[in-house]
């Protein structure tokens, strides 16, 4: 199961989270919209571990470059060769 790191997400990024996820088991979800928030305000600057770990287990799994590449233009992971 994936981890954050404590000091990845502004705390108050993770306080409004916290605020819109208000279920028990959302620390995955607060991570995971956090952490595309973080990316998308400053895509050269930072890379989110979700993104790549999540590029990285899609690619291990289906091996697919097209699946990839897909995924990158809609911000959801980073290109493998990042």
């Amino acid at each position: 199961m994936y981890r954050e790191e404590p000091t990845f997400l502004p705390e108050s990024l993770k306080l409004l989270l916290r605020k819109v996820f208000t279920e028990n088991n959302a620390e995955i979800k607060i991570v995971s919209v956090g952490q595309a928030i973080v990316q998308a305000a400053r895509p050269r600057v930072i890379i989110a571990p979700l993104q790549i770990g999540l590029a990285v287990e899609l690619h291990h799994h289906f091996a697919s470059k097209l699946l990839i590449d897909s995924l990158n233009k809609h911000g959801f992971v980073l290109h493998i060769q990042r």
